[in-house]
């Protein structure tokens, strides 16, 4: 029992009813042989059971903190990526643009370009009549 007591104070000694307890506990007193000491052995596991209840919220709260994170974390990383993609958006219309003027362009010189050997063309019949 000495060595249940010396693992429950190192567990339960921050507790305030721990140490009104743990003052009374120091004026022995004799239990009869038949008698169960079931009040005296309540108290002790209610710590335990709260402070294995104390670490499974921490573990908890520790695990909710981390999904946060790592949610925020992804999060941050989407808005780096949307930033991303909206910049090569924005840099492939502004290509697009650049692609469509020199179409324009490379019309109006093919036509050029045609009008022009119409106009040789033309111009050499005229030649081969005379």
């Amino acid at each position: 029992m000495e060595g249940q007591r010396s693992l429950l104070d190192r567990v339960t000694t921050w507790h305030p009813k721990r140490k009104a307890e743990k003052k009374t506990e120091e004026e022995p007193t004799a239990t009869p042989a038949g008698a169960t000491t079931t009040s005296a052995s309540a108290p002790p596991l209610l710590p335990r059971a709260r402070t294995r209840l104390e670490i499974m919220k921490q573990e908890w709260c520790k695990e909710l903190l981390q999904k946060a994170l790592r949610q925020q974390e992804l999060l941050d990383e989407l808005e780096e990526r949307k930033a991303i993609k909206d910049q090569r958006l924005l840099e492939k219309r502004e290509i697009q643009d650049e692609i469509r003027g020199l179409q324009v362009r490379l019309e109006a010189a093919d036509q050029a370009f045609h009008q022009a050997k119409a106009d040789v063309t033309e111009t050499v019949r005229k030649l081969n009549k005379l």
